[in-house]
């Protein structure tokens, strides 16, 4: 979904869309064209920007907007080598109920 790139947990970095990053390949994006074509489409602030300045306000939104485009079942947040990477949740099945 996006990443926020920090040296401390209480710094506001820029927040970055995972189909902004150029690092990432576009079969790793999933939807998330998508959601930049909602904002556009709907005048949605920060869902069509690359990046903006990471408040926690704001990203909770972006976030959840993102995740009810996409249907998400649920969203996931990790801390790893300075970046707190945003992940959106999809399929979610017990281990026994799966083939």
């Amino acid at each position: 979904m996006g990443l926020v790139e920090h040296e401390e947990l209480q710094a506001r970095e820029p927040w970055l869309w995972s189909w902004a990053n150029e690092s990432i390949p576009d079969t790793a994006l999933g939807g998330m064209e998508r959601v930049r074509q909602y904002g556009e489409e709907n005048d949605y602030p920060v869902l069509p920007w690359p990046g903006f300045k990471s408040d926690p306000e704001l990203v909770a939104e972006a976030r959840m907007v993102a995740a009810s485009v996409l249907d998400a079942e649920g969203l996931w947040a990790e801390s790893v080598d300075g970046a707190q990477l945003h992940f959106m949740v999809h399929d979610l099945a017990l281990a026994d109920e799966r083939p």
